[in-house]
């Protein structure tokens, strides 16, 4: 996160630091990039919590300039969404608790484990990008955050190289 500029990155809605996190927040869709162009295959784990809000947080991720968006809805029987495949989980994400996601990026497609928990397998060829219409960065081939309807606080992004190499979009 210490590579994000708010004032820079933002796509929409408002976001600024708050200490060594983030926070975002928006009517609609708020959507920040960070100038991160990850390896070809990676791990991504982002510790998060939604402090306002009823709808959902994406987590912006690419595999090799083609993007796709994990979709963590907020409601109860919270829905993950990742291309065309999602999953429902009997609980939902709570007020000002911290959730950890961690993604698994690979050459035959991605899986999502919740708060330690394993959630759902992707399986695709990349062909197609998976980002829905109005949820797009401005740069596909960089990792980013959003918050659809409420305010969220970003702790840490942690990123794990396994194949290639990942590099800073600007010095």
């Amino acid at each position: 996160l210490t590579l994000v500029d708010p004032t820079r990155d933002a796509v929409s809605g408002a976001w600024k630091r708050e200490g060594a996190g983030l926070l975002g927040e928006a009517e609609g869709l708020a959507r920040i990039e960070i100038p991160w162009r990850p390896a070809l295959e990676y791990d991504v784990k982002v510790a998060f919590s939604l402090l306002r809000g009823k709808r959902e947080v994406l987590l912006h991720l690419t595999r090799g300039g083609r993007p796709f968006v994990v979709q963590i809805g907020a409601e109860a029987n919270t829905v993950f969404r990742c291309g065309e495949v999602s999953a429902k989980v009997p609980r939902c994400l709570e007020a000002g608790r911290f959730h950890t996601a961690l993604v698994r990026v690979r050459e035959k497609g991605a899986s999502l484990e919740f708060d330690g928990q394993p959630v759902l397998d992707w399986s695709t060829d990349w062909a197609t990008p998976a980002v829905p219409a109005d949820a797009s960065l401005r740069d596909a081939s960089l990792l980013g955050l959003g918050v659809r309807d409420g305010r969220l606080e970003v702790r840490s992004i942690q990123t794990v190289d396994l194949q290639g190499r990942g590099a800073r979009s600007r010095p």
